[in-house]
């Protein structure tokens, strides 16, 4: 089908961004900042009836396959047991494309499904942090810096697609937010420097800090870090640190749209969400069967 009626999709992503803040001179010279950021996110892409999303329903049908009935589910109606109609031509499967007309217009038509995805995500972040010196030690100032942030993010995927037992349509949506509030501070020490500095001692600097984050869906984690930078001399640095961390799923992760990742070239909705064998002839000609497994909520299968 892909040589008859090639696929194309057609798809664009726009995005738009804004930021804005106030950098504020405290006493003991001490700063701060305060800051708010807008960023939205938009993708879209379709393989509509006229870009030749191959539907495998249809093609049974114009197999002269008689499709069986589909029960109601949820919102999505019954569909009692149906045929291709009458007027359209029956599909040839046995014809060389390359140096024939091999099937109808009407027929190549017919076949088309509709495969329509869209995305959006907005995210706000406000913030504020401030940071300054606390006191001196022989190595130099001992210097902190503390902040907090509020970042809020919605998502929303809709997908319109031909539906894989009956010729429907079907629309999903999945709407998604989350709020994520940080808290965070950081201490650096200067144990040696150009003031104090000893041989194989020439700079030597201690680093701590901590953060916690709360998020509104999957709960709140606290992370630590700890590191030094250490110069035996001027020409070497030496550096290491120690830290935690923690990763949120993502939005594609939850949906049970957008974690379907994997898709079959030219074999359009034969493949989404479904375990299938397809058997592909190897430069020996030997068979063999490559799968393709079931996704679940929270996993890629590409």
């Amino acid at each position: 089908m892909g040589i008859e009626a090639p696929p194309i999709a057609i798809a664009y992503s726009l995005a738009q961004r804004y930021q804005l803040g106030l950098n504020i001179s405290l006493p003991a010279n001490w700063a701060m900042q305060v800051y708010f950021s807008h960023t939205k996110d938009t993708n879209h892409s379709t393989e509509d009836s006229s870009h030749n999303n191959v539907s495998q329903t249809a093609v049974s049908a114009a197999l002269g396959w008689t499709l069986p009935a589909t029960p109601a589910s949820g919102t999505a109606p019954g569909i009692a047991t149906w045929t291709k109609p009458a007027n359209i031509p029956y599909l040839n499967l046995f014809c060389d494309p390359r140096a024939f007309t091999c099937n109808s217009p009407d027929t190549l038509k017919y076949l088309n499904g509709i495969e329509d995805l869209h995305e959006y995500m907005n995210l706000r972040e406000r913030g504020i942090k401030a940071d300054g010196p606390l006191f001196d030690l022989p190595g130099g100032t001992v210097k902190m810096a503390v902040g907090a942030n509020l970042t809020t993010y919605n998502f929303l995927i809709t997908n319109t697609s031909t539906a894989e037992t009956n010729p429907t349509v079907n629309i999903i949506k999945d709407p998604r937010e989350r709020q994520v509030w940080a808290f965070f501070t950081q201490l650096n020490i200067p144990v040696f420097s150009d003031q104090n500095a000893l041989p194989g001692l020439r700079r030597l600097e201690f680093e701590a800090s901590w953060r916690h984050d709360q998020y509104s869906d999957v709960g709140g984690t606290s992370n630590a870090k700890l590191a030094f930078n250490w110069n035996p001399f001027d020409a070497l640095t030496i550096r290491g640190g120690w830290g935690q961390s923690f990763r949120a799923p993502n939005f594609g992760e939850f949906s049970p749209i957008s974690n379907v990742t994997w898709d079959g070239w030219n074999l359009g909705n034969v493949y989404t969400q479904n375990a299938a064998n397809l058997s592909i002839l190897c430069s020996s000609g030997t068979p063999r069967a490559r799968n393709r497994p079931r996704t679940s909520h929270g996993t890629r299968s590409a």
